[in-house]
């Protein structure tokens, strides 16, 4: 059994890492780390007629991605290429294909969905189905 000394004033993200870094060393040089563990970064929330995406895609090109909605299930699939000729001594970036899928807890109009992007920021507009929205409801007098 090895003792290992830690500092205890280190968060526990960064705790991992290091643990992660002395155990495996440079055998996993791209492992999930607290600065990559889930790339893209997403913003998700709805409004009443929709629900709205934001990913933070920098580096990768419109060709090297893809959405895809099946039912509920929304995937946004890619990939982040090296630039030819980078050998950095040092690189916190992730590289390689990337997958998020999510869930939405309604149904959304296939048809209406869109998406841009631009600087670096995926946005997708998913309108959710018209039986799915609330809408108000008119009482008649009698």
């Amino acid at each position: 059994m090895v003792a290992i000394r830690r500092e205890h004033s280190l968060g526990l993200g960064r705790s991992l890492d290091q643990l992660f870094q002395e155990v495996f060393g440079s055998f996993a040089p791209h492992a999930p780390t607290q600065t990559t563990a889930l790339f893209p970064a997403l913003n998700v929330w709805q409004d009443e007629q929709a629900f709205h995406l934001e990913a933070e895609i920098p580096g990768v090109k419109l060709g090297d991605l893809e959405l895809t909605l099946k039912g509920r299930d929304f995937v946004l699939a890619g990939e982040r290429k090296r630039p030819e000729g980078d050998a950095p001594a040092h690189s916190e970036r992730a590289y390689g294909r990337f997958e998020r899928r999510l869930r939405l807890p309604e149904d959304v109009e296939t048809e209406q969905v869109s998406a841009s992007l631009e600087n670096g920021v995926l946005r997708v507009a998913l309108p959710k189905a018209a039986r799915a929205r609330a809408r108000r409801i008119d009482i008649q007098a009698r």
